[in-house]
């Protein structure tokens, strides 16, 4: 994830001397300033241990359900769910919403 250049907030957190020296190292060799640095190491880090929204992990199991679920032919709806279909087909679009009279 590249380090943005729109920068408003402020982290900060107190280091040994000795880490601060490695940081400042670490940065010069990487090319980057020590808050440059320390911004893109740090969202690395982040991105690595939060989860990804847009995933769902599943268990074997719960895998081998879900497709034998997109396996199986598909049923035919049932007339209640037909009928909020025409009710639902009714309905005009504005913009981004949908409106019922």
């Amino acid at each position: 994830m590249p380090v943005t250049t729109n920068k408003s907030k402020h982290v900060g957190c107190r280091i040994s001397p000795e880490h601060k020296r490695l940081i400042e190292e670490a940065a010069k060799v990487s090319g980057f300033s020590v808050s440059e640095f320390v911004a893109h190491t740090l969202v690395s880090a982040a991105t690595e241990l939060v989860p990804d929204e847009n995933v769902i992990i599943l268990t074997r199991e719960e895998w081998d359900r879900f497709t034998a679920a997109l396996e199986r032919p598909p049923r035919e709806p049932s007339e209640a769910t037909k009928k909020m279909v025409e009710l639902f087909n009714q309905g005009r679009r504005e913009g981004d919403r949908m409106i019922w009279d």
